[in-house]
């Protein structure tokens, strides 16, 4: 099974390469309101799939969102998401302040990923060292 992931924020890449070098993991779609740099960032990078607005990246067949926006709109956005069935990777701060984290907290707990806690961890591992690999041993 194919893991097919969007990412919001055309200008927080920073996954994508990760991604990329995943088995059974493939980034589709990208989502970002500056319509041209989206389309412009999607055709560099392979990507199919653009969108100018979050929740129809949502509404399309993606298993995961990554959420490369803003800060202020990570835990509005991550929970959106969680209850649009997706599972979700917020890259850099989650939260901005601690209630956010406790809303992101509860919201995780009525929320469940669908493949086993094992893959979950693989995946985020793989992510992380894929990432480092290309960053640092260029």
């Amino acid at each position: 099974m194919t893991i097919k992931v969007g990412i919001a924020g055309a200008r927080g890449l920073s996954s994508l390469q990760g991604f990329k070098n995943i088995l059974d993991t493939e980034v589709v779609a990208l989502c970002d309101l500056d319509g041209e740099y989206v389309q412009a960032a999607a055709d560099k990078h392979g990507i199919p799939r653009t969108y100018r607005i979050f929740e129809d990246m949502l509404e399309s067949d993606i298993d995961a969102a990554v959420i490369s926006t803003p800060m202020q709109l990570h835990v509005p956005q991550a929970i959106q998401a969680m209850h649009a069935g997706k599972h979700v990777m917020s890259e850099v701060t989650a939260a901005v302040t601690m209630d956010e984290l406790w809303w992101l907290k509860e919201m995780r707990a009525d929320s469940e990923w669908v493949g086993s806690p094992d893959k979950k961890k693989a995946l985020c591992r793989s992510i992380r060292k894929e990432c480092f690999r290309w960053v640092y041993e260029k």
